[in-house]
């Protein structure tokens, strides 16, 4: 049975969240250091800013800056999927 993963962007320190629902920490998956700073851009924009953190912005020509969000969030939890592997499943809520 796969480890569950959400990608979900709550009031919490890292938007990944485990299989027995609460928040995991930056450190807690064994995930690359670009995609890391990819999940954080993207986290960064979504409520509070985070000092030292970089910020995702809205690609040029996006029209609606929630829509784009919302599909780099399902990217990013996509690329999470294939590093992480087989062993986790991955789901993403907007």
């Amino acid at each position: 049975m796969p480890i569950r993963v959400l990608l979900y962007a709550d009031y919490c320190n890292w938007p990944l969240w485990g299989p027995r629902g609460g928040p995991l920490e930056e450190d807690d998956l064994s995930l690359s250091e670009p995609l890391k700073d990819r999940v954080k851009a993207w986290f960064n924009a979504y409520d509070r800013p985070r000092e030292g953190w970089p910020l995702w912005v809205a690609p040029p020509g996006a029209i609606d800056e929630e829509r784009a969000w919302t599909d780099e969030g399902a990217a990013i939890a996509r690329l999470i999927a294939a590093e992480l592997g087989p062993d986790y499943e991955v789901s993403f809520d907007a």
